[in-house]
């Protein structure tokens, strides 16, 4: 078996086989994978979820978290999604000139200031109201350490203030930049390849004709080419596109992994974008074909945007609602075409354990 292996740093080692996934990651049924790695022992500020690296300490913040994404809050979320995107559709209108040439935005910047008031409203009760300013007028920290202030409704004992605001950097982050990450990615590579776009335009005004407004999520859910498309924007361009890093515990001797002797001590990573693009697991790996998840072609063990076991991303439904939502409402409202410079997007991308992005140029013409 050939296996893609780097090594990323002293003690690092990055795997590019699906068959690393359980070994890192957790398997099925598995209450946890390796622990959180040394990249997450350097934090000057209290472990959240995502850093915290004692496995019995993550369960408690997983439990807690989880209660904010059962099926009845994602249900209470969705007239909050529709307010911000109603908002979002409103201020894309407001800068579109009438007429066939319509007006060039930057998608990636509208893609972030979506998904950030959105959290907001959830994380503090109000948005940072970034599509309202066309920006970030007011600077976010003094909004962040509004929440601060919160009381706690459930009778239990006040967090420490770190925590509290650290959960809202972690939220800001991991579900505001993320979304708007795939947001963009969706967008590029729906109007790189004409064909897909055409596809689902096609689902989508037979879903929400006009007048309709494009609202209900368990239709959203259903609709075959949309999460299609979606899906494949987050094979091509996921999120976290080094994955998370994991440790092999001291003291715990050495694990295998993909059939390798790691020694403990040593990081090590799943790295999700070579899993992605690796032709074993997706035909054309580098090709964005929606129609691959129609069928049964692909290796979906290897398919893992939101991370795999017990530690992956606990608000993925939400963080799918909010993307169907949007395009939906996009592609009803809008014809959307390349503009200069679009091409060049995927190239320019920077990764920092999230991608740093550049602009998006897209053409927003308003439909009928």
């Amino acid at each position: 078996m050939l296996t893609i292996l780097c090594y990323a740093g002293p003690n690092e080692l990055s795997f590019g086989h699906a068959s690393a996934i359980p070994d890192i990651l957790g398997r099925a049924g598995a209450t946890s994978g390796l622990p959180k790695g040394p990249y997450w022992a350097h934090r000057d500020y209290p472990a959240n979820l995502i850093a915290e690296r004692t496995l019995a300490r993550h369960a408690v913040l997983r439990k807690e978290w989880s209660r904010g994404f059962t099926t009845l809050a994602l249900k209470d979320y969705e007239p909050m999604v529709m307010g911000r995107v109603r908002q979002l559709l409103e201020s894309l209108q407001e800068r579109c000139s009438l007429g066939e040439k319509g007006t060039v935005l930057d998608m990636a910047s509208w893609a972030s200031y979506f998904a950030t008031d959105f959290m907001g409203d959830i994380m503090f009760g109000g948005g940072f109201e970034l599509m309202e300013h066309g920006g970030d007028k007011h600077g976010l920290w003094d909004l962040l350490e509004s929440g601060l202030d919160g009381e706690d409704q459930t009778g239990r004992a006040a967090r420490p203030a770190a925590e509290v605001a650290n959960d809202g950097i972690l939220a800001i982050i991991a579900g505001s930049d993320t979304t708007a990450t795939i947001l963009s990615a969706l967008v590029f590579h729906l109007l790189s390849n004409p064909t897909a776009y055409e596809r689902l335009q096609a689902e989508v005004d037979a879903a929400f004709p006009q007048g309709e407004e494009p609202h209900d999520t368990a239709k959203m859910a259903g609709m075959e080419y949309l999460n299609a498309c979606l899906n494949e924007a987050l094979r091509l361009t996921p999120a976290i596109p080094n994955g998370s890093p994991r440790g092999v515990p001291q003291g715990e001797g050495p694990q295998i992994i993909s059939g390798h002797v790691v020694p403990e001590g040593t990081q090590v990573f799943v790295h999700t974008w070579t899993v992605h693009r690796d032709p074993r697991n997706f035909p054309h790996p580098t090709s964005y074909i929606p129609e691959r998840w129609l069928s049964a072609e692909n290796n979906t063990a290897a398919f893992i945007p939101f991370s795999h076991g017990p530690s992956n991303c606990v608000g993925k439904n939400l963080a799918l609602m909010e993307m169907r939502m949007v395009v939906c409402a996009l592609l009803q409202r809008f014809e959307l075409l390349p503009a200069e410079g679009f091409e060049r997007w995927e190239d320019s991308l920077e990764d920092y354990f999230v991608f740093k992005k550049s602009p998006l140029p897209v053409r927003f013409i308003p439909r009928g």
